[in-house]
Formats: structure tokens, C-alpha cells, sequence
């Protein structure tokens, strides 16, 4: 559907992230779909969609999620955007039904394009989880750095910095200490950008570490991930 400055087009996506490690107690798969409208104009881009979501953990089917997400983008003359995504979910947990119930995520960013080579940008992401345990209910919020850099002879990086405070709304009279956790982190991606396979994907490297520290030893870790792995840019 088009009027004379904007369009109106139906879409669908689908996709998955697998972590295939030593040991199937950690293998993690996650599949999603999403079906919507996109309202597209000079300077703006809007969405909305329902959307399915499946995690199947250590080889168990373990969560699905179905919910509503809205997207909008402002562009600039000058090369910034604005942005931001809102997003509502019921969660259905197949190993505990305590962990049944819903969640709601919200995201506001920025970025600008410097120099015709590089993006740079902002995050602020929040996430409120209720669960039918209530010791198990969270909130968190996220701040986050980040670039796209292109570089010689057809190499794209993409690092990554965060700082993540999650806190747990009602925590269980149990422990004897605050779980709140205090997580931070980072990553980095890089990709081959002129080079694609099956005329449609390009090849990428990224590794992650994290490291959360909470009051309570036991949830206190350190995390460091590589991936390998192929995107669709057609």
C-alpha cells in the first residue's frame, strides 16, 4: 500500500542462534519468527509484529514466548538515527512452571555515521521479567557502546562494551546476602563483508566475555563465548 511520501509492506522473518559446546549440557538453540507491517517513509522507518519464540536447552525443549513488538527509526540529514523497540511477551517455561510468565523489554539508542567508514553508537535496553515464583522475578538495565568499522580489503569490526545491573525484586528469604547482580562485558565481531556464500551470506568471528558479580558467591561468574558463523544479507 503507498501513498505519495510513504509505503505500507508486510513482512515475515525467521531465525535461529545455535551454540554447539563440548558437553551437550550446554548446547543452546533458539528459534524466532515474526510477522508484521513496516511503514516506511524519507526519514522513517515503523513497525509492528507478533512474534514466536523457541529455546530448546541441553537437547530439552525449554521455553517458548509469543508476544507483540513495535520498532520505529528516525534518520537524520547528517547521517544520525534515533531509534527504539518495545516488545511484550507471555513465556511459557516447559521444565518449571514456576518460570512461567511474562516479560517486557524496551530499548532507545543512537547512532551516527563518522567519517563514511565507521558507525558509532549508544544503548540504554531494560528488561522486567515476572515470574509465578516471585523470588525469581528480575528487572535489568543495560547500557552499551558500540561501532561498525570498516576496514581494508573487505573486513567489517564490530566491537561491543556494556555495563548490565539486574535486580531481583523479590529475593527468596533464604539467602542471606543481596543477589543482585552487577554484570559487564563485551564483544567482538568481525566479518568479511565482500565476500558471500551462496551469493547470500557472509562468514563472521566474534568472541564475548562477561563478568557478573553479586553478593552471593555462587552467582558470580566469569563467561568468554567464540562464535563462527554465516549472516544472510539477501
Amino acid at each position: 500500500m503507498r501513498g505519495t511520501k510513504s509505503s505500507t509492506v508486510g513482512f515475515a522473518s525467521f531465525g535461529f542462534d545455535l551454540l554447539e559446546a563440548e558437553g551437550r549440557q550446554y548446547d543452546d538453540l533458539q528459534l524466532r519468527s515474526r510477522f508484521g507491517l513496516r511503514l516506511l517513509s524519507a526519514k522513517t522507518t515503523a513497525s509492528v509484529a507478533a512474534f514466536a519464540n523457541t529455546r530448546v536447552l541441553a537437547g530439552d525443549h525449554y521455553e517458548d514466548a509469543f508476544g507483540l513488538e513495535v520498532q520505529g527509526e528516525r534518520r537524520s540529514l547528517i547521517g544520525g538515527s534515533a531509534y527504539g523497540r518495545l516488545s511484550y511477551a507471555r513465556i511459557d517455561n516447559h521444565i518449571s512452571s514456576g518460570l512461567d510468565g511474562s516479560e517486557l523489554k524496551g530499548l532507545l539508542g543512537f547512532r551516527r555515521s563518522v567519517g563514511g567508514r565507521a558507525v558509532l553508537g549508544t544503548e540504554i535496553a531494560y528488561e522486567r521479567r515476572n515470574t509465578d515464583t516471585a523470588s525469581l522475578a528480575y528487572q535489568s538495565l543495560e547500557w552499551s557502546v558500540y561501532s561498525t568499522i570498516d576496514v581494508q580489503k573487505g573486513w567489517t569490526l564490530r566491537p561491543r562494551l556494556f555495563v548490565r545491573q539486574k535486580d531481583f525484586r523479590n529475593p527468596s528469604a533464604a539467602f542471606q546476602a543481596d543477589r543482585d547482580e552487577m554484570i559487564y562485558g563485551g564483544s567482538l565481531r568481525v566479518e568479511r563483508s565482500d565476500l558471500f556464500i551462496a551469493g547470500a551470506y557472509t562468514p563472521y568471528f566474534q568472541i564475548d566475555a562477561e563478568r557478573g558479580r553479586s553478593d552471593i558467591a555462587a552467582f558470580s561468574y566469569r563467561s568468554v563465548g567464540v562464535q563462527f558463523g554465516v549472516e544472510r544479507r539477501f
